[in-house]
């Protein structure tokens, strides 16, 4: 952001005492004969932000080209699925995964809500999906959470296997959207 960049430069660093030096542009603040220097950098500054909002705009809209390809960008399967080893961007079903997701739709059809279909699963002492992640090695698949919390069935767990769409059969990404440069 060049007018955030100017006004740390020009305002905040001298009030903190801070030298501020852009090698690539023989910036140095601690120079009082820097006029044209300055503009340099305000230039530079104002050609960054413009070239990060440009970057930001092409990611985004290579990311919707590859969601029109039913192709995923998200960095982990949901768990019962893998990514594919054969198809770059594609899930798979992960056969002894899914049994587990299947046993959750099943008891949600019996019309047990999630605290039961939670016991049940402790219960039956079958593996969160933080387990099984641990277990088959498959820290790709999903994010890493703390071992202490997933290693028993919740039931905010459960729903959130109950509530994701991606069990329907469709790939869903883009479903928030970060505000950052270029948004």
């Amino acid at each position: 952001d060049y007018i955030t960049a100017g006004d740390y430069i020009e305002q905040i660093f001298p009030l903190l005492n801070v030298r501020f030096i852009a090698a690539h542009n023989g910036f140095d603040s601690a120079n009082k004969s820097h006029a044209n220097v300055d503009f340099e950098v305000a230039v530079s500054n104002l050609i960054n932000t413009f070239y990060s909002r440009d970057l930001s705009v092409k990611r985004k809209s290579a990311n919707r080209v590859k969601w029109n390809k039913g192709q995923s960008t998200s960095g982990y399967a949901p768990f019962g699925y893998r990514k594919s080893t054969v198809d770059k961007g594609k899930f798979e079903i992960d056969p002894e995964a899914a049994k587990i997701v299947r046993m959750i739709y099943d008891c949600a059809l019996l019309n047990m809500n999630t605290s039961a279909i939670a016991n049940y699963l402790n219960e039956e002492y079958i593996l969160t999906p933080w387990e099984y992640s641990e277990r088959h090695k498959n820290w790709a698949q999903r994010k890493l959470v703390s071992a202490k919390t997933e290693r028993m069935w919740t039931p905010s767990m459960v729903a959130r296997i109950i509530k994701k769409e991606e069990y329907t059969g469709a790939m869903v990404m883009g479903r928030h959207e970060t505000i950052r440069v270029g948004s």
